[in-house]
Formats: structure tokens, sequence, C-alpha cells
């Protein structure tokens, strides 16, 4: 598909970007007991991992005041990373990008937000490095059920299919289960508040039908995974298709 504001790009800095010191995003995240009581878990649909994500608020602010808020309402998870980023002439490729997607819900001054494209949507990028040094892994993911309790002895992963949840073949031992609770929602913040270098830009879902509706943001330096968590989700996820 073209068009004048499809998603990803690769973001190069200083040549396709340009400071924007007094714009500010917040994230007003929290577990609500309706969402906690439902407990998501990730779901394979035969295409990527999602999860509902009703977990709150986000509130972008421009350089001139306009206020935009969103409400959070997905997860998804893609192999590899969709967007690359150039600093100091180098375009590496990251193993993984999550999306948080959020609809939107209101704006102080409609011209503003709809000077590029009319915003439907906000979509939040964080890439992921694989590390083989870390043992224990990202928490969001362990948090999830991506760590190494996927991984057999002949070291192969669990898969799912299409319709199943990460869990739907697995008997997890111990008190800790997969899915979006407290400490998922303690996790992810710790994520978004690690560095809050963001790139943005106004562009499309990478998925059919790429509509050009969402306001972007991609953080510029990624997190880190461990082997196993990467190395799932490449099993996983490989076949994954979009847009470009």
């Amino acid at each position: 598909m073209t068009g004048v504001h499809q998603s990803p790009i690769n973001i190069i800095d200083k040549i396709n970007t340009k400071d924007d010191p007094h714009s500010s995003i917040q994230f007003l995240y929290q577990l609500e007991k309706e969402f906690a009581e439902s407990y998501q878990k990730l779901k394979y649909d035969g295409r990527g991992l999602s999860l509902k994500a009703e977990i709150g608020k986000m509130i972008f602010t421009h350089a001139d005041g306009t206020q935009e808020v969103f409400e959070a309402n997905q997860i998804e998870f893609h192999y590899p990373s969709e967007h690359t980023i150039t600093l100091n002439s180098q375009t590496p490729r990251y193993p993984l990008e999550i999306h948080i997607i959020h609809r939107f819900i209101k704006t102080s001054n409609r011209n503003t937000t709809n000077l590029n494209i009319q915003v439907k949507k906000a979509i939040i990028s964080i890439l992921f490095k694989g590390d083989s040094e870390i043992i224990e892994g990202d928490a969001f993911l362990s948090s999830l059920g991506i760590d190494d309790r996927l991984k057999r002895p002949d070291g192969t992963f669990r898969t799912v299919k299409k319709g199943e949840y990460i869990d739907s073949t697995e008997n997890w031992l111990g008190n800790v289960k997969p899915g979006f609770d407290i400490n998922a929602l303690i996790a992810l913040k710790d994520l978004l508040n690690f560095d809050h270098w963001i790139f943005r830009y106004y562009g499309s879902d990478t998925q059919p039908p790429c509509t050009e509706d969402a306001h972007r943001f991609v953080f510029a330096i990624p997190r880190s995974a461990n082997k196993v968590q990467i190395d799932f989700l490449k099993a996983q996820l490989m076949k994954q298709k979009g847009c470009y």
C-alpha cells in the first residue's frame, strides 16, 4: 500500500526529525478492577500476539498547549521490529517491537490535532534488543508468560496455535501465572520510564487496511530482553506479515 503517511519508517536523527522540547507525554495507566478481573492473556491470532489493554489514559501536550487524550485498548508484539532508527550512522533492526495502541478520546484544539491527518489513535512503540548476558529477562515479557517456562528440554519452544493463549497447553508452576496483572503494569511503567527520548510522527497502522490515522510515538532507546524471550518470539511470530 502507498500513501503520504504510511508506517513504519526509518527514523534518522536530525534528518527527518527535529527537536520538540516544549511538548510532553503522560502515561496515566492504572489497573481498573474490571480489567484486573478479566485477567487478559496474550493471544495468537495466526498473525501476531496481542491482548486487550484497558489500562488507562495517555495525554500528549503539543508545544502550543493543545492536549490530546487517548485511552489504551490493546498491546501487540511484532518480530522483528517494524521501525528502525538511524543513530551515529548505524541502523540496526531490533528483534522486537511492542505497540501500545490507544483510541482517540478528545482534544482541546481539533485544528492542531488534525493538521496533518485526522487522528483516531495513538500508537506507542517500544523497541527491544536481545542481550545474552541477561538471565532473568525483561519483567514485563515474563509477567505475560514469555520466559524460560516456554522452553522444552531439547531447546525448542512450546508455541501456540491460532486462537490459543500463551498458556493454552501448559501447567504453570507456582503462584505466578501469565497474564496482565499489577506486576505486569508495574513492569510496563518501568519500560516507559526507563528513558523519555521519543520520536513522533503521523502515520498508519502496519496491518491491513493500514489506515493513515495514527499519531505515532517511538522510544529512541531500546529496552533489553534475554535470549530465551527473543528466541520464543522468533519461533512464534517470524511469519507475521504487514503492509510494508
